[in-house]
């Protein structure tokens, strides 16, 4: 939490986010296979690991408009919502979190 600059009140996401990926990637004790691996007899999709990381700010679209952007952080992993690359997002606005499966970084700007 100190490394993403993240208020205390975020613990509780924190620890969920912390438990996915732990549930994701291998375990030497597991003979190099991860947790839901062993479970579930499956291979695991980890492509959700890749994209964000915890505390990533991120743009969520809210409603049919393309223009209606809200900006967020990226706070941890649907599982059960939607398919596989659902991401849960806490907006700055309402300090809600939503579940998402569109998420952009912010616009950076370019080096001349």
């Amino acid at each position: 939490m100190n490394l993403r600059n993240c208020p205390p009140e975020a613990w509780l996401l924190t620890l969920q986010f912390v438990c996915g990926v732990m549930n994701h990637t291998a375990e030497k004790s597991l003979g190099n296979c991860p947790p839901l691996q062993v479970l579930e007899g499956t291979t695991i999709d980890i492509s959700i690991l890749l994209h964000f990381l915890f505390w990533d700010i991120v743009y969520v679209q809210i409603g049919s408009k393309k223009s209606s952007l809200v900006r967020g952080h990226m706070v941890g992993f649907a599982w059960n919502v939607r398919h596989g690359l659902t991401y849960k997002v806490l907006t700055d606005d309402t300090q809600n979190v939503i579940c998402r499966s569109r998420c952009t970084w912010p616009q950076t700007q370019r080096i001349k």
